[in-house]
């Protein structure tokens, strides 16, 4: 049931982010929901994709296909706290996190990433994101709600956000 709602995500993305020639090196964040505005306080968020494990912790993976895509950034679970962006970069992949107005970064490491050589790589427990591969402190006082950073390229990632209200 999860591939089945994993693929139709998949598909509506596909139908809702028209492809061109220049896709494949936009790094555009293509987001219908601009005008969103994050309400949810303090909160955990996880790049929209599939669970780690059914029950228990909600924290989640996102397949990266080779081309660019954007995938909600959820927070409490349900809450969208921003978008996260996935694109190429030659031999890296670009992550670039965007939240909406009324989220912020958590202060110290609030972004952390794991990549994924394969589906079979990816542990079948809940992770830990303090183990996580990349570790970055986010702020930037002139750019508060972006964060962009390149990672080695892999076929799937878990990308963990510490939020606050803004």
């Amino acid at each position: 049931m999860r591939k089945i709602l994993a693929t139709l995500f998949a598909a509506l993305l596909a139908i809702g982010i028209p492809a061109t020639a220049a896709s494949a090196t936009d790094t555009t964040i293509h987001d219908p929901c601009t005008c969103m505005v994050y309400k949810a306080g303090d909160n955990t968020a996880w790049a929209a994709g599939e669970r780690f494990v059914d029950r228990g912790n909600w924290a989640t993976f996102t397949q990266y296909g080779g081309v660019g895509k954007t995938v909600p950034l959820l927070a409490g679970k349900k809450h969208k706290a921003g978008v996260v962006g996935f694109f190429p970069a030659g031999d890296k992949v670009l992550i670039h996190i965007r939240l909406y107005e009324g989220a912020a970064f958590a202060d110290g490491d609030a972004v952390k990433i794991e990549a994924y050589e394969s589906y079979e790589a990816i542990p079948k427990e809940n992770p830990s994101p303090g183990h996580f591969m990349y570790k970055e402190d986010p702020s930037d006082p002139a750019d508060p709600l972006h964060f962009d950073i390149l990672v080695d390229k892999a076929a799937y990632y878990a990308v963990h956000v510490d939020v606050v209200a803004g």
